[in-house]
């Protein structure tokens, strides 16, 4: 027996054989979306070839009794290729005759069809399209329709043509988000009605032979469907069903009033609800920065990490914001209510606090990246400036640290590829998965920024024979041991006054002498952030936890003060590598 809520859908009770018992189940809603035009040949369970050619109809409420299955005509009657008549007016027509009586005799599709050459192309009523502002999307398989406004993906989503290749038509859908399809009939003021043609070629079986007797022709008409069966050879039988279904709704309409209608919001510290009637300027509220995590991923949004403002295209933006102690945002509650939509003030909504429990003194992670950034960028623009002095070179930040101070200041700091994801919020209970995955993109950003190539060839500016480095005859030298070397380097040079140029012999002579090099604080720390992304945040074991409690050791961070919590320790990172460089700029700096 089939499955189905009865509630949604009208579904036939009177007679139906069991040949077509999947048809007589079958649902157009599946999830939240509706079928509203098939044209298919699909294989049933049992092996059998079958062809599905559903549409759907508005029509006036009142007419769906005088419906009459054996008169459905489910292909839509398009005009085609017209022929010119001076005396002739042209009509674009696309109709579906129902019943013959007024008002079912042409009724309007909900998706236009017409064919040409076997190819059958379907294509949803525009008028639907543009009462929702729904924009194109096209990808290998499909066209997508989304309101960009919103943003809401994927409203529509179709197959717009099936091929005809005798016996079988290649897929072809299209699917509607059942709020809107809802939405749509209650603004026409019209029910919508499906009507499904179904074919197949069955084996002879006791059912067929009871139907037909001693006939070659079988037909019968119910209440919602016409059914034919014709014996077309002593072993195959040829089967069509015609009807139709009614889809039924609530009285709502859901997408309409979606920006229009009145909505109130309690915020902390306001004693009445606030909405678009009573919201002020200079009236403010308070966020968790939490609510940026649902734009920070998306690229359809630009979010501005120094002030916590977000905007989505030229459709809306939450603006008027500012970064309000360690990890919330402040926001005036005009502008917000001014011309964001519903949805996405409830959504802000759900992410407010009172303004006595933010620590109003902490530093918020952006102001931490932003002087992780350019001590960093301060660091490249010294080491360069440094050789250019003594060498005569034309070295520059972005040569080493792959940085350039005109450019960020011209683009946006944060605006930098390799910068932008440690300028994300961090979550108020920050997991050791999102700790390390955090710790990954620094090390994106610092470790492989520095530019190797560049590296070696300051190695070999100074005279430097890396073998003399080498603890092992495989060991490899990548960026953070060259810049160690290179540190180094200037480190006795300005120890003991000696010119990096002048006196490079003398240098290099003092750094063989001392064996092991130092290993600089900066240096240390990147090798800690480095191992660190190495580390599976799901593995549990001696191993994995060993290097990670090493590592943050590194940062002044003892296991024993670790908690379920990684945010204190993951901003107290940000912190010390930002003193790293800072140390090291003194370094080459004199």
């Amino acid at each position: 027996m089939c499955n189905f809520n009865k509630n949604r859908l009208a579904y036939m009770d009177n007679w139906f054989p069991k040949i077509f018992e999947d048809v007589k189940c079958y649902s157009p809603i599946q999830g939240e979306y509706i079928y509203v035009s098939e044209l298919t040949s699909y294989e049933l369970d049992n092996g059998i070839n079958s062809t599905r050619d559903y549409q759907s109809l508005l029509i006036d409420p009142e007419l769906i009794e005088f419906i009459k299955p054996d008169e459905i005509n489910h292909t839509t009657d398009s005009s085609v290729h017209p022929i010119y008549d001076k005396d002739y007016e042209y009509n674009g027509r696309s109709k579906v005759f129902v019943s013959d009586i007024e008002g079912l005799n042409e009724v309007k599709p909900l998706v236009i069809s017409w064919e040409s050459a076997n190819n059958i192309s379907f294509q949803l009523d525009p008028y639907f399209l543009l009462t929702y502002g729904l924009s194109p999307r096209l990808t290998e398989n499909y066209v997508h329709w989304d309101d960009l406004r919103r943003p809401k993906m994927e409203i529509v989503t179709s197959i717009p043509k099936s091929v005809y290749d005798f016996p079988f038509y290649s897929k072809s859908f299209v699917r509607i988000h059942k709020e809107h399809i809802q939405d749509y009939i209650m603004l026409r003021k019209k029910a919508l009605i499906q009507v499904y043609y179904e074919t197949r070629i069955l084996p002879k079986n006791k059912e067929l032979d009871e139907l037909l007797g001693e006939e070659s022709f079988f037909e019968r008409t119910t209440k919602y469907n016409h059914f034919r069966i014709n014996k077309i050879s002593e072993n195959e039988i040829f089967t069509e069903v015609t009807g139709y279904r009614v889809l039924y709704f609530d009285n709502s309409i859901p997408i309409s009033k979606w920006d229009r209608k009145a909505k109130e919001h309690i915020w902390p510290d306001f004693d009445e609800s606030i909405n678009r009637m009573n919201a002020k300027h200079l009236d403010y509220v308070y966020v968790s920065d939490e609510v940026l995590a649902k734009y920070e991923q998306d690229e359809n949004y630009t979010v501005y990490p120094e002030s916590g403002s977000v905007s989505y295209k030229n459709q809306w933006s939450v603006s008027r914001c500012s970064r309000i102690g360690r990890n919330h945002i402040k926001i005036e509650l005009f502008k917000l209510y001014e011309g964001t939509p519903n949805e996405v003030i409830s959504y802000w909504n759900k992410f407010s606090v009172k303004k006595d429990s933010i620590d109003i003194e902490g530093k918020n992670i952006v102001v931490r990246a932003k002087d992780l950034v350019y001590s960093y960028l301060r660091f490249g623009e010294l080491l360069s400036s440094a050789l250019n002095y003594s060498y005569n070179t034309n070295f520059t930040s972005q040569d080493i640290v792959g940085l350039n101070r005109s450019e960020l200041n011209y683009y946006g700091w944060h605006n930098n590829a390799s910068i932008s994801p440690i300028t994300h919020h961090l979550s108020h209970q920050l997991s050791k998965q999102s700790f390390l995955y955090r710790q990954k993109t620094l090390n994106l950003f610092l470790v492989e920024n520095f530019v190797e190539k560049q590296l070696r060839s300051i190695i070999k500016l100074f005279g430097i024979e890396l073998s003399k480095f080498k603890k092992s005859p495989n060991e490899e030298f990548r960026s953070i041991k060259l810049l160690n070397i290179i540190l180094n380097y200037f480190r006795i040079a300005k120890e003991t006054g000696l010119d990096i140029k002048k006196d490079c012999e003398e240098i290099n002579s003092r750094l063989e002498q001392e064996g092991e090099l130092k290993e600089i604080e900066i240096i240390k720390q990147l090798s800690a952030l480095n191992s660190m992304r190495q580390l599976d945040s799901h593995k549990v074991g001696s191993d994995s936890d060993i290097k990670l409690f090493n590592a943050l050791y590194t940062f002044g961070i003892d296991k024993s003060e670790l908690t379920n919590n990684y945010l204190t320790s993951c901003e107290l990172i940000y912190e010390k590598l930002k003193n790293g460089f800072t140390q090291a700029s003194n370094i080459i700096n004199k």
